[in-house]
């Protein structure tokens, strides 16, 4: 207390924190007024302890934003004070990635994988890998996998296993015979997968290495003549019959533009479903639509596209089975969703494809999965 205010029965007072201030001497006396203001600024926004939903808030981080432990364990990235008091974030994310679990669950039942069908759900494993049980073509019943091992086209599991033994696999002796412009010389080796590899003669006197299964279905008709002779017939137009075809020729032509910084995500839309796409602009790109963000990678951009293009090829079985009503407004973009989609399983092939586009480069990669699975693509935006 330094001096005395007449006019106005004010005391000037300096707080602990050296801020001073003129107070009513009747405040001081009943205790109304204890601090400068500091004193309730400090309770106000002391969030410590405090609960919201499922998190627990445990320390600040910075500035409004502050570290929540959720009721599964898991410590969160800095949340801003606002998300927790409006109830925009309530859990670290385990809940509502439960919740699209759940509706995976229903949707993958009955789905067919290669010679495998899925019948019902198992559990989850150490991984937090959905493990379902199958029953195979040859009569197996009860076989179980993961789902992240059938989806993958070129995964290890399509079968019991009873498809080794088939005739017509990759095993199968292919010396001599002639594939469309190609003719089968010797045998080459074995891929990653175990599959046999063929080296083959094309007409034009260059040769090319691929599977058996390649040949037999025509994904692999020449060693690369065939798509030229069709690129020059076609000319620059190609593009008007395949936007894919368009797009590629256009990162190609572009490195600059390539290699430019983006982001390949995973979100949901709406709570109803998902979708895979690219972005430069993710946090502003259908906020009012995309609930979650189940994932999100930076990667050059034609890495993204690659990536993109592949993963929607080997998602396709997810599409949107019909229109949605709850997703009226909506007016593009709808390739890109899929329904009932594992989103843990899609995030692990998500990761997987994305390692392999950096190794390989975005053309050789794409390049690849063109030979594997070219109906797929072929059929994309």
């Amino acid at each position: 207390m330094l001096e005395f205010d007449r006019s106005s029965t004010k005391w000037l007072c300096r707080c602990e924190c050296g801020a001073k201030k003129l107070i009513r001497a009747d405040a001081l006396v009943s205790g109304d007024t204890k601090s400068c203001g500091c004193l309730f600024e400090s309770k106000k926004n002391n969030f410590e302890g405090q609960r919201f939903g499922m998190l627990a808030v445990v320390e600040r981080a910075h500035g409004s934003s502050w570290i929540c432990k959720c009721d599964c364990g898991t410590l969160t990235r800095p949340v801003y004070v606002t998300d927790l008091t409006q109830g925009k974030q309530q859990s670290c994310g385990c809940d509502a990635r439960a919740k699209a679990s759940r509706r995976a669950r229903k949707h993958i039942d009955g789905k067919r994988f290669g010679r495998l069908v899925a019948t019902r759900f198992s559990h989850i494993d150490n991984n937090r890998k959905s493990v379902w049980f199958f029953d195979c073509d040859c009569g197996t019943k009860n076989f179980t996998a993961t789902v992240s091992r059938v989806m993958h086209i070129n995964g290890p599991t399509r079968s019991c296993g009873c498809l080794k033994s088939v005739p017509g696999s990759a095993t199968m002796v292919e010396t001599g015979n002639v594939h469309n412009k190609l003719t089968v010389l010797r045998e080459w080796g074995k891929d990653k997968h175990g599959k046999v590899k063929w080296l083959s003669q094309c007409e034009c006197g260059k040769t090319a290495i691929c599977t058996g299964a390649q040949l037999r279905s025509g994904a692999v008709k020449s060693c690369g003549c065939h798509r030229r002779e069709v690129g020059r017939i076609l000319g620059t137009s190609i593009g008007k019959y395949n936007r894919r075809q368009e797009g590629h020729e256009h990162y190609a032509d572009d490195p600059q533009y390539a290699e430019r910084p983006s982001c390949l995500y995973l979100v949901e839309v709406r709570g109803v479903c998902e979708k895979i796409g690219i972005a430069f602009d993710i946090p502003n790109r259908g906020r009012k639509d995309y609930t979650e963000v189940w994932y999100r990678r930076k990667l050059p951009r034609a890495c993204c596209w690659a990536v993109e293009q592949v993963a929607l090829a080997l998602t396709k079985e997810f599409e949107l089975p019909r229109f949605i009503p709850e997703l009226e407004g909506i007016d593009k973009g709808f390739t890109e969703m899929r329904f009932e989609l594992p989103i843990d399983e899609t995030i692990d092939l998500l990761n997987e494809l994305s390692e392999e586009c950096l190794l390989l480069g975005w053309e050789e990669f794409y390049e690849k999965y063109s030979v594997a699975i070219p109906s797929a693509l072929s059929s994309l935006p």
